[in-house]
Order: C-alpha cells, then sequence, then structure tokens
C-alpha cells in the first residue's frame, strides 16, 4: 500500500512539474511581448502587437528548449570585480528536485511515524497538526512564495529582453539603466550606468525582483 501511495505521488508530481513548465512558457510570451510593447511606445511608434508577438519567436525556441531540455535559463552573476554578466543555470531543475525530493520525504516521515494523512477543517480551511497534509501544506505554502519571486523575476528579465531587441532593431546600440521602485543599494549605484544594448549578456536586472529599466540613447532624442 505504502508503495502503490508513493508512486501515486511521484506521477502527481510529474504533472505538477509539466504544468510548471508551460505556465513559464506562457509567462514568458506575454512577457516578452508586453517588453517588445512598451519599447514601442518609448520609440514614439504605434504599438503593433502582432509585429511583437513575431519578434518574440526566436527567443521563445531557444528559452523554451533551455526550459525544458536543460531546466533553467539565463540568470545574471555578479563578478568578481563587481560587474554582472549573465549565465546558464538549471534553476528549473534544481527546484523540481527539490520540491519531488521534499515532499516524498515528507509523506514517508509521516507514514513511518504512523501520522493520519488529515482532512481539510472546513471552517479554518486548514489541516489537522501533525498529520501529513498539514506538514505538506507548510511546505507547498513555501514553495508558492518562492514560486510567485521566480515568476515575477523571469518576468522582468524577459520584458527587458523583449525591449532591448525592439532598440536594437531601430538601431539604438546604447541605453541607461534607470532605477525603479525603492532600488536596493546595488541597483542605486548602477542608475545612469551606460550598457551595450547590441550585447545580447547585457544585465539590466541584477537580482530577484529588480525594477530597473533601461531607456535607449538616441542622438537627437535627450
Amino acid at each position: 500500500m505504502r508503495d502503490e501511495t508513493l508512486a501515486a505521488i511521484a506521477r502527481a508530481l510529474d504533472g505538477y512539474e509539466e504544468g510548471t513548465r508551460k505556465a513559464l512558457i506562457l509567462n514568458a510570451i506575454a512577457a516578452f511581448i508586453a517588453g517588445d510593447a512598451t519599447a514601442q511606445r518609448v520609440l514614439g511608434n504605434q504599438v503593433d502587437l502582432a509585429n511583437a508577438r513575431r519578434n518574440s519567436s526566436d527567443f521563445m525556441r531557444q528559452y523554451q528548449s533551455d526550459l525544458l531540455e536543460r531546466g533553467g535559463s539565463q540568470v545574471s552573476v555578479m563578478q568578481e570585480d563587481g560587474t554582472y554578466t549573465t549565465e546558464f543555470r538549471p534553476w528549473l531543475q534544481d527546484a523540481t528536485d527539490e520540491t519531488r525530493g521534499e515532499v516524498l520525504r515528507i509523506i514517508k516521515d509521516g507514514i513511518d511515524r504512523g501520522a493520519p494523512l488529515g482532512r481539510k477543517e472546513s471552517a479554518t480551511g486548514t489541516y489537522p497538526d501533525g498529520s501529513i497534509a498539514s506538514d505538506l501544506q507548510v511546505y507547498f505554502d513555501i514553495r508558492k512564495s518562492h514560486a510567485s519571486t521566480v515568476a515575477r523575476t523571469e518576468a522582468g528579465r524577459i520584458a527587458t529582453e523583449g525591449a532591448r531587441r525592439r532598440y536594437v532593431d531601430y538601431g539604438a546600440t546604447t541605453g541607461r539603466i534607470v532605477n525603479g521602485a525603492e532600488p536596493c543599494p546595488i541597483c542605486q549605484e548602477r542608475d545612469g550606468l551606460i550598457v551595450d544594448l547590441t550585447d545580447p549578456a547585457v544585465v539590466i536586472k541584477p537580482h530577484p525582483n529588480c525594477t530597473c529599466d533601461v531607456v535607449p540613447i538616441i542622438e537627437g532624442r535627450e
């Protein structure tokens, strides 16, 4: 019975992980198009969403490949000299491996100690303390908060990539980092930094939940 239960949980986790990947891909498409559209407005152009979607195709092919086949994407990394660059990290694969291992551990430990599965209490919407369901609820609440941060960070990074490509297509080769709301000390030091927009590895948002942006430097428009 125990083996059958754990096998059923493993199958459920397969579906959960597949759903996570699909959600991230849809999130990425929307973010890229939003970034491209924002750049069109900054440039004073009429917003063409169909064109933005077409422009997203090359990026999305690579993003899907990285996400589905390699389990991650490009992230910003601080170098020893204090500058930032991008490199591939299998963060999604690491996170799903961690989730799978921790969920199975919680269930195994609960079964071993004879803990009840736990039925949700209608009045509070929670599970009885000490139950397997209660332990899982605590864990997934933590994972949900982490997943929200990841989704926002990925969306922000991809939106700026959509904008960067639009600026380069327009002919802008350089841009200026501008702080967003409540910038951290790292971002405050980078405010006004001139970056090469033609470099795909340029880092505009150096950390999770970063609100910084980039504006193109166009001769005759400043």
